[in-house]
Order: structure tokens, then sequence, then C-alpha cells
């Protein structure tokens, strides 16, 4: 996991380069994650305090807030609101964006 206080992230280096499949750039008052799944991989259904918008840049799954499931690829927004349970499967790589607004500015759970 990459933290650091970045305020350009280029979007094609994180999606060609396999060396930044994951980071995480923490700012005052949000989050914001890179992450990429496999073709059947998981991220399970758990319990975030924090609201999370998900931007899917590329492939294919489900996202799952709460009880909806929303089938998900490239272009596509999904939003959690605080305390929803969420999880992502992934059926085609993916390419996805979390960004999350904090509780609190020190939150970095």
């Amino acid at each position: 996991m990459n933290t650091s206080t970045l305020r350009h992230i280029d979007l094609n280096e994180v999606l060609e380069d396999d060396a930044k499949r994951q980071g995480t750039h923490h700012m005052t008052g949000f989050r914001a994650v890179t992450i990429t799944l496999e073709e059947g991989q998981t991220i399970p259904l758990h319990e975030e305090p924090n609201a999370t918008l998900f931007i899917v840049l590329g492939g294919e799954g489900t996202i799952t807030v709460g009880n909806e499931r929303y089938r998900v690829g490239a272009g596509h927004i999904v939003i959690a609101d605080h305390g929803q349970d969420r999880g992502i499967e992934c059926t085609r790589r993916m390419y996805v964006i979390e960004i999350q607004q904090l509780l609190a500015p020190d939150d970095h759970r």
C-alpha cells in the first residue's frame, strides 16, 4: 500500500503498470484508493464507516451495497452511504477508483 499526499495521479500509469496495481492516497477529509481485481477475485462484503464513491474505469463485475447488487463495467459509478456494507466481485479484470469521505480527517483505517 502506498500512502502519500499526492495531488496528481496519472490514471493511465495506474492502469498500465502492474507495479502500481493498488495505492492509497490520503487527503484532508477523503481517501482515494486505486484497485485492480483479477477475474474471480473479490473484496468480501464488509462494514465500512465511510461514505464511498466507486468509479469503474474498466472491466466487469458486481458491486454490492447493502442488499443491492449492481452489475458494473467501465463508466459506472456506485455510491455507498456511511455505515453501509459493501463488496466487489470481479468477472473480468477490473480497475476501480474508490473515493471515501472520511468521518474524521485523521481516519486512515
